[in-house]
This record gives C-alpha cells, sequence and structure tokens, in this order.
C-alpha cells in the first residue's frame, strides 16, 4: 500500500496556527458551515481508512498533522456522505496508526474514504498545512482537490506566517512524543512497589533494571495548583532505596522501551523530562538500539552526564541516532530509552560512566518525560487520558470486572471465560491470575472460586481465553458473565 500523501514535515505548525485564526478571524466559522453543508472543495488522498467508533477511525501511518482540532472532514460511508468537525488526532509508532477523533458520533464501519476540507483564507490568515489559495495558477504535488464531485488542482503549501522547522509552536504539533505514559498517569499494575524487583515494569510502560538495589517505586501527586512543573501534571514517579551499599556491577536504570528498532533511525532525536532529588547528584542518559533476539548487536548512541538539584528542573538532550541499513531485524526489536540513576565501575566500558546515587542517598522524582524528533525540546504533550491507556493496553491490559468476561461451565468446578482484548496487543499476551477468587454469574447463580488456577490458555492479539478451576459444584452448561470489583486476569504483551 502506498504511503498517504504528505508534503509537511511532522513539525508544521498545525494547531496553534489554527488557534490564531480562531482568535483573530472569524472568517473560518463561516467557511466551516459552508464546508459543513457539502458545497465546496476538498482534499482526495489514497489513505486507508479503518473504523473504530462512531466518533473514530484510524488511518496508517503518520498523518496527524494533518487533523487539527475544528477542521471539517467529510466521510464517506455506504448511505453517503457525512460531515464532522476534528476533536483531536494522535499517532502511535508502535501501532503505525494514527487515530482521528470526531466531535460528532456520526460514523459506522462502512467507512471507505475520508476528504479534508480546504480552507481559503485571507493572504494574512495564518492556518495549518494542507491549505490551499484557491486564486490564480493552482499546482499540487502529487494530490487532487475535489470540487464538488469533480476533480481540479491547486496549490498544497503552508501558509505565510506559519512557524517552520524551528518555529516557536511547534509545542501543538500532535503525536510527537514517542514515550508512551510518560506524565505517569496509567499504573495498571498498583500505585507502589516495596520493592521493585529487577526487570519489574511499575507505571505502565516504565521498566526497573536493578543489581544492588532494592528501590521503593511509588505514585506521587503533584499539589493542585503547583508551578514547579508546567503543564499542571497531576501525578510523578518517586524512585527510592535503603538498601545495601554498592558494588562494581551496581546498577539501577529506568527505562522505556519504544517498539521498532525503525524509530528515529538515522534522525537526531531530543529526550526531556523533569527530576528532582533529595540530595544533588549526577544521572546518566542514552538510548540503546536493539535488533531482537538473534538480530544485529546493538548499537547505543553516545549518552551524557546531568546534574540533579534538590529542585524540579528540565533536563533536555538531543541525540543522533544511527541508521539500521544493512541491520538484522527480528522481533521485539525496540529503542530503548535509558535513565541511569546509579552505576558501579562495570559499566564504564559502555556507558564511559559510573557514579549517580547510593542505595543510602537515593530518593528521585521524575515527570513528564518526553521524546520528539529534532533538535529542540517543546512542551510535554498532553494526550487526553482514554489515549494514553489506549497506548498502554497495547503492552499489558487487565480483565475480569463486572461483565467483562463471558464464562462457561465445562465441569463441575472448571469455568472456560473469554473476552475480546480491550485493544489489539502487540503479540498474543500471556495471561496470568491476579486473584485466586474470581467471581462469576452462571445462570443466576453466584460461583466464586476459593483456590483458583489457569489450567490453559487460548490467547490472540485480539482476544483470549482461559480455563479456570478452582469453582464450587457447578452444572456443565451453565453461562454467565464475570461479576468482580477487581480485575483477575493481568494481559502482558510488553517488549
Amino acid at each position: 500500500m502506498a504511503n498517504p500523501p504528505n508534503t509537511f514535515t511532522d513539525e508544521s505548525n498545525w494547531k496553534s496556527a489554527l488557534d490564531a485564526l480562531l482568535a483573530n478571524d472569524q472568517e473560518l466559522f463561516g467557511r466551516m458551515d459552508t464546508l459543513n453543508a457539502s458545497n465546496t472543495e476538498w482534499l482526495a488522498n489514497s489513505w486507508e481508512v479503518f473504523y473504530v467508533e462512531t466518533d473514530q477511525f484510524s488511518i496508517t501511518g503518520d498523518v496527524a498533522g494533518h487533523f487539527p482540532e475544528d477542521r471539517m472532514v467529510r466521510v464517506q460511508l455506504s448511505t453517503g456522505y457525512v460531515h464532522a468537525l476534528v476533536l483531536g488526532a494522535f499517532y502511535s509508532a508502535g501501532l503505525d496508526q494514527t487515530l482521528v477523533t470526531l466531535k460528532a458520533e456520526v460514523l459506522d464501519n462502512t467507512i471507505s474514504q475520508v476528504n479534508l476540507g480546504i480552507l481559503t483564507p485571507g493572504e494574512e490568515s495564518a492556518l495549518p498545512g494542507d491549505v490551499v489559495r484557491t486564486s490564480g495558477d493552482q499546482e499540487i504535488a502529487g494530490d487532487k482537490i475535489l470540487s464538488g464531485d469533480s476533480l481540479v488542482t491547486g496549490t498544497l503549501s503552508l501558509p505565510e506566517g506559519t512557524a517552520g522547522a524551528h518555529g516557536a509552536r511547534l509545542d501543538q504539533v500532535p503525536g510527537k512524543n514517542r514515550i508512551i505514559n510518560g506524565g505517569f498517569d496509567v499504573w495498571q499494575r498498583g500505585e507502589s512497589w516495596t520493592p521493585a524487583a529487577n526487570g519489574d515494569y511499575t507505571a505502565d510502560r516504565w521498566r526497573i533494571s536493578a543489581d544492588d538495589y532494592t528501590p521503593d517505586v511509588s505514585r506521587q501527586a503533584f499539589t493542585p495548583g503547583q508551578t514547579d512543573v508546567p503543564g499542571n501534571p497531576v501525578y510523578f514517579m518517586r524512585i527510592s532505596d535503603s538498601g545495601i551499599a554498592a558494588t562494581a556491577n551496581s546498577q539501577l536504570i529506568l527505562q522505556h522501551k519504544i517498539e521498532s528498532v525503525h524509530t528515529f533511525a538515522g534522525e537526531n532525536v531530543t529526550l526531556s523530562f523533569w527530576v528532582k532529588a533529595a540530595t544533588a547528584g549526577q544521572m546518566f542518559l542514552d538510548l540503546r538500539q536493539y535488533f531482537g533476539i538473534g538480530g544485529s548487536d546493538s548499537v547505543f548512541p553516545p549518552g551524557v552526564i546531568k546534574d540533579i538539584t534538590t529542585d524540579w528542573q528540565r533536563i533536555t538532550h538531543t541525540f543522533s541516532v544511527p541508521g539500521i541499513s544493512g541491520k538484522t531485524i527480528e522481533e521485539d526489536n525496540n529503542l530503548q530509552v535509558n535513565l541511569w540513576f546509579a552505576a558501579g565501575s562495570d559499566s564504564d566500558s559502555r556507558t564511559g560512566w559510573s557514579g549517580g546515587y547510593t542505595p543510602a542517598s537515593l530518593q528521585i522524582d521524575i515527570a513528564n518525560v518526553q521524546l520528539e524528533a529534532g533538535g529542540v525540546a517543546t512542551d510535554f504533550e498532553q494526550r487526553l487520558p482514554g489515549e494514553e491507556l489506549k497506548l498502554c493496553q497495547r503492552y499489558y491490559q487487565v480483565m475480569g470486572k463486572y461483565a467483562e468476561m463471558t464464562g462457561i461451565a465445562i465441569s463441575t468446578e472448571r469455568v472456560y471465560c473469554y473476552s475480546p482484548t480491550k485493544v489489539h496487543m502487540r503479540v498474543p499476551p500471556s495471561i496470568t491470575l491476579l486473584s485466586t477468587t474470581p467471581k462469576f454469574i452462571l445462570d443466576g447463580s453466584t460461583k466464586q472460586a476459593t483456590a483458583a488456577s489457569i489450567i490453559g490458555t487460548t490467547p490472540t492479539r485480539d482476544g483470549i481465553a482461559a480455563n479456570v478451576d478452582g469453582f464450587p459444584s457447578m452444572t456443565i452448561g451453565m453461562a454467565g458473565t464475570s461479576i468482580n470489583p477487581e480485575p483477575f486476569l493481568a494481559l502482558d504483551a510488553e517488549l
């Protein structure tokens, strides 16, 4: 399938330029009314569109910049065209999909095409990309414009006055942050670990790598109205320790694995985050290109040492990510972000750094982590809570609460339970029990296990089935649904 036409970089100033117009130029509203009447021009494209919800669709590739808030779109269904304004869009690098949310529930699963409304502002207006000035000679680079049902040509270009690659409005580009759960808002596994073991995932997508450290990890809440960290974040992560003395092979790393080693290959990327410590010290930052089991050897772009103070401060660094030409790429490949808080002398050969915090001195707070293309650290991208959760659930999700799973008694003590997954998972997940006392209501009778165990599972990326033993005497064929106040199954598809 051909890539969707896109003559703009990800740094094009979509949303903030539209915000400027909304604040200063009421001409847009009249234009939107015209678009909504389906009596105007539309930008054609070759995108493959997928139905998600009645107010959401997805498109393969990173096309989030084409869908700023309040842009009109025309969607073709089996019953004809419908029109709606865009609420927002974000791109998932792991899924390689752009999810677009509309301000109206007008879609169904017969969606086949989406056209973008063309705005024709005055010469001094600043609108986002995909704006067409329809006066004068009209030429387009590989794209077409629909006028009614006819194709005409037009100019597809950034309007005058729009910020360029280093403009001040880049903080509004949607989908720029490749870190999932960089704001530490999603904690499906729990809210504290005392301690976290080596290899544990804590906040969603965040992994602890620890030797000679037994760190406590917890979710902490910002004081409402605080101004030390901008953007009104709700939570941050705290890592602390008071364990044994460090040795030569000691290390403590907070890791984040970004699906696909293709991510940012051959590009400059900027890492930014907010951090403070109970005592001043140092940390080390680096990346790892991991090519999968059996793939090429990992590549480590040069890292950097950063000082940490006892006050909230923003740390930034730009990395040059090597290209991947000639590399052998296997399953589970990824781009890994490493935040080192301690390293023994054995780490010198790779990082060129040893030091950091001893267990007795360790208390680190961290917030709003972002990794984005280019050499400029822009404002932290705020995603909607539901969007962030869905991104996390590709890698880990829990289920089994009220009415989340269907159950059928297949023996006097075994329930066959099954359910679709909440999102399309990265790989078929492993399934573990979170509770040994799950409950189902079967044929109107409540059945609760006393020492449940999983006998067999059949996981796919889109649904799971499991045989759970340990229920009291049942009649074969009884059927119903789960009625647990908390989930009892965990689905893990992490990297």
